[in-house]
């Protein structure tokens, strides 16, 4: 991979350095007697040379002349074959546990993370290794344009070590795609718009590597074959190629730079070079613990989406552009400095040596000045924004929800998706946030200007009960719901003492653990029911505005119906059918809370209930009640 400048002299071709250098192969290659010539003269390594001439090819891989001052620059190309290495070592092994598809890419993969004895770091050394090579190979780029080596007759070398780069961004991207989390799934989503807006093909180039209009299991498959057969097969292709020329143009030198072979000062500083940076990628492997797992993708999530790091230039570059103005900046100005870059051999036919050289040099680092302004600007506006930072916590919010679920429950048969999608706790307080929070408030905080409707905290337990029959004008309530005062005029007549009302509360709270399937009739004549301490006043002051048959008749006021109040059931229809007249149908029609019916599915329902409920893997514990507050505070004194 070494390239040697040709400034200061003419160059030549050392003909007798090249044939004597092939000595030793054409003699280890001269006897041909098979029978006992070579095999008896030089034993086993003799006899292999003589039939394969190995040790000749060898050498002239491994072993080709070199300037006599070793420069460490030189063993750039040899760390990146060792990044390659690494990356074909970690990625086949990784390959025994990854499985291909939408449903099952991210329980894969957090197997491979959390289950699979030091997968992290397997997978944190693949990915933090495929990311150094980018930068490994940048700066090789660069040290071969303030070499010059990019000159006659190198030029094809120069383009195929460009097109290597392109080659190992598209491994980097695709890889970080394949682990279908919502990092991946977005930065690809940004990455193949950015592609899609290509003049006239871009919405077909878009369609081939999505797989369709939308991303989903056709994506993941492409996006594995391409990663694990098509790029493999065009780096070491470039790479052969490159290292060929290499060899072939080690032979061209200026007169007065003296050459030495490789073996053994290159390559010992080679070693070191590659030993240093994949130290380097494991102490960050080790310190991160890997790579961040984020939360299984969804399509319809609000997550702050960003590309690779690498593309974070193109991203703010984008924001000056708007409209059909933005192919400016996602294809003109990056077409263009890929043109120029390509035509950087031709320079010397415009300008004298030296100063194409100069114009060169400052063009390639213009651009990477250019490139990382833009980045650090795209790096601070991001941290400067309130809305990427919420978005960010969100996103930190679900990852360790979706983890802490997978580790206590396992990644459903029907893939991650439905971790979150049907957690209570997740997908019930979005849908809630989204449908709920414009009128209601949860922990006295919501979304809309106005607070109509009670607090849902812990709505129905008993804890909510006892503070309603303590103060039902209270805003956390019905103290802000229009025509629902009958609680407000019903304390200020009630003769209940603060026993008879912790007996009531008890008997109403007990209403939400009746069975979907149990009547009223069946209710009542269950043990503890009839003779429940709570019965008595709730009969005498409760029951005239609540209907419960067999119990209350009501009749003084309007008023929804009890039975079961609290239960998923009755929540669940107050949900679909709060103007049922069973329910709040005696209210004005604007007083009312509107339908979900349509709006919701039986999952959206469902988890709303559970949330509400505290009915989910690592739900906090019921609220202590206030009479067992006042049984502990009692026992507690001596």
């Amino acid at each position: 991979m070494s390239d040697i400048e040709l400034d200061g002299g003419q160059p030549r071709l050392d003909g007798d350095r090249g044939q004597s250098s092939a000595e030793p192969g054409r003699a280890g290659s001269a006897t041909t007697d098979g029978n006992n010539g070579s095999a008896a003269t030089d034993g086993l390594a003799g006899w292999v040379e003589s039939r394969s001439g190995l040790g000749a090819l060898l050498r002239t891989t491994f072993d080709p002349p070199v300037p006599h001052l070793s420069r460490w620059r030189y063993a750039l190309g040899a760390a990146l074959v060792s990044c390659l290495a690494v990356e074909f070592f970690t990625g086949i092994l990784l390959m025994f546990s990854y499985s291909p598809s939408a449903a099952t890419a991210w329980g894969s993969t957090f197997y491979i993370d959390h289950i699979q004895n030091c997968g992290w770091f397997l997978r944190g050394l693949h990915n933090f290794t495929a990311h150094a090579m980018i930068i490994v190979t940048a700066l090789h780029l660069a040290t071969v344009v303030v070499a010059g080596v990019y000159r006659a007759p190198r030029e094809i070398n120069w383009w195929l070590g460009l097109a290597m780069f392109g080659v190992l961004v598209a491994f980097t991207l695709s890889g970080n795609a394949l682990v279908w989390d919502q990092d991946g799934y977005w930065a690809w989503h940004v990455e193949t718009g950015i592609a899609g807006g290509t003049p006239i093909v871009g919405p077909l180039l878009q369609r081939v590597i999505i797989g369709g209009t939308e991303m989903g299991n056709a994506t993941v498959s492409r996006l594995y074959a391409f990663h694990i057969s098509i790029l493999p097969i065009l780096v070491l292709a470039l790479l052969a190629g490159h290292v060929v020329l290499s060899r072939r143009h080690a032979l061209i030198h200026p007169v007065e730079v003296a050459v030495e072979p490789a073996w053994p000062r290159q390559v010992f500083t080679n070693m070191a070079l590659s030993a240093a940076l994949l130290g380097l990628v494991s102490v960050l492997v080790l310190l991160n613990r890997g790579v961040s797992l984020e939360a299984p993708a969804d399509p319809a999530s609000t997550y702050p989406a960003r590309p690779a790091w690498f593309f974070f230039w193109l991203f703010e570059l984008r924001k000056s552009f708007h409209g059909s103005r933005e192919i400016i900046a996602t294809m003109v100005i990056p077409g263009a400095l890929t043109v120029v870059m390509l035509l950087l051999p031709f320079f010397d036919r415009l300008l004298p040596r030296r100063p194409a050289h100069f114009a060169a040099c400052t063009f390639a680092f213009a651009v990477l000045l250019f490139a990382g302004y833009l980045t650090v600007n795209s790096i601070r506006a991001d941290r400067a924004d309130p809305s990427y930072s919420e978005g960010l916590r969100e996103a930190e919010a679900a990852r360790e929800r979706a983890v802490e679920l997978a580790l206590s429950q396992g990644v459903p048969p029907e893939g991650a998706s439905a971790l979150l999608g049907r957690d209570p706790k997740w997908h019930g307080r979005a849908v809630l946030k989204e449908k709920c929070l414009g009128c209601h408030v949860l922990d006295g905080r919501g979304v809309g200007e106005k607070q109509t409707a009670p607090d849902l905290r812990d709505f129905g337990s008993r804890a909510w009960l006892r503070g309603l029959l303590e103060k039902p004008s209270s805003p956390a309530f019905f103290g802000n719901v229009p025509g629902c005062d009958g609680m407000v005029e019903w304390k200020k007549s009630s003769k209940l003492s603060k026993k008879q009302l912790d007996a009531v509360t008890d008997f109403v709270a007990s209403f939400a653990q009746i069975p979907p399937d149990m009547t009223p009739e069946e209710w009542q004549n269950s043990p503890g029911v009839a003779d429940h301490a709570g019965m008595e006043p709730f009969q005498k002051e409760c029951g005239t505005c609540h209907v419960i048959e067999g119990i209350s008749e009501g009749g003084t006021r309007d008023a929804p119906r009890l039975f079961a109040y609290g239960s998923p059931q009755w929540i669940s229809r107050m949900i679909r059918k709060p103007g049922a007249p069973d329910l709040y149908g005696y209210l004005e029609k604007k007083d009312q809370m509107p339908s979900f019916a349509i709006q919701l599915t039986d999952n959206d329902v469902r988890s709303i209930v559970r949330y509400l409920l505290n009915d989910y893997p690592g739900a906090p514990a019921a609220p202590p009640a206030p009479a067992a507050k006042a049984a502990k505070a009692a026992a507690a004194k001596p």
